[in-house]
C-alpha cells in the first residue's frame, strides 16, 4: 500500500531529527566558547574576559541569566503545602 504525503513527510520528518540528534553542538572545557552577535539598543552591553553580553537590567554586572554561556533554566516547579 502506498503512502500518502502526511506519512511520507512525518516519516521524513522523523529520519532528519534521529539523524541530526548525533549532531548536537558539544564542546569540552578547554575550548573558549564561541561569541554570539550582541547588539542592544536601549540597555548597555558588558565586556567581560573579553566577551559580550547584553546587561537586561543595567546593573553594571553579568547576572547568571544574563550569561549566554550557561546553560538555560528550567521552570520552577511550584506546590503547596496542605
Amino acid at each position: 500500500m502506498p503512502m500518502t504525503r502526511p506519512v511520507r513527510l512525518a516519516a521524513s520528518m522523523l529520519a532528519i531529527s534521529v539523524a541530526l540528534s548525533g549532531c548536537a553542538a558539544t564542546r569540552d572545557a578547554t575550548q573558549a566558547p564561541t561569541q554570539p552577535v550582541i547588539a542592544a539598543r536601549g540597555k548597555p552591553v558588558l565586556t567581560v574576559s573579553g566577551l559580550r553580553f547584553k546587561d537586561l537590567n543595567a546593573s553594571g554586572t553579568l547576572d547568571a541569566y544574563e550569561d549566554w554561556r550557561l546553560p538555560p533554566v528550567r521552570g520552577h516547579v511550584i506546590s503547596s503545602a496542605a
